[in-house]
């Protein structure tokens, strides 16, 4: 929620003349939110103490921005790329609270 309402303001602060526009808000936050949670999803802890392996490791995160912000995506329109930013960075907070836990995360 925190990144779609930051991005609703930059763009009200360059675009005065833009309105706010709450389904835009709305989609970001859900894309988002979704996106924390893949991490999770693909290596559930559910009786698995040790379930953190490649996908909450620094290469994985690094990989998610590559494919989700890398020169192969600046063909694709403006709101595509917004989406995938948002959900790279999503994915990557996710690790990033995990690495302030006693059991970090990985490094590959």
């Amino acid at each position: 929620i925190a990144l779609s309402l930051t991005k609703q303001l930059i763009q009200k602060e360059l675009y005065p003349a833009r309105e706010f526009d709450f389904g835009e808000c709305a989609t970001y936050a859900l894309v988002g939110g979704g996106m924390a949670l893949v991490p999770d999803l693909l290596e559930p802890s559910l009786r698995n103490p040790n379930h953190r392996q490649f996908c909450h490791s620094v290469v994985f995160g690094g990989l998610v921005l590559y494919a989700c912000c890398g020169k192969h995506t600046h063909s694709l329109p403006v709101a595509a790329r917004d989406l995938l930013a948002v959900g790279a960075m999503a994915y990557c907070s996710h690790l990033s609270v995990d690495a302030l836990t006693p059991r970090s995360i990985r490094f590959c």
